[in-house]
């Protein structure tokens, strides 16, 4: 069964604050946990799994776009943030 929440749009105010404060949108990253119905602790929001899911889509999408180094054997930091967020 479908439920309302599924294939979800990031709202345009989104993509306008982030247009003006020139930060990139990753809006895709939110909606693709909230449309699967086993990533949402309540309608709106995710529970623990969809947290650890939509941090590792937004960690993916920084690197990819030069704003998080990319794992090595001498950075430490990006190795922590991976650990706490599963």
């Amino acid at each position: 069964m479908r439920t309302v929440f599924q294939n979800l749009a990031e709202p345009n105010f989104y993509r306008k604050n982030a247009e003006a404060q020139h930060v990139p949108l990753i809006g895709y990253a939110i909606t693709d946990v909230l449309s699967d119905p086993k990533m949402k602790g309540d309608t709106p929001h995710p529970n623990a799994e969809g947290d650890v899911r939509l941090a590792e889509k937004i960690f993916k999408a920084l690197q990819s776009i030069g704003y998080c180094r990319r794992k090595n054997k001498k950075s430490r930091d990006v190795a922590l943030v991976t650990k706490r967020a599963k």
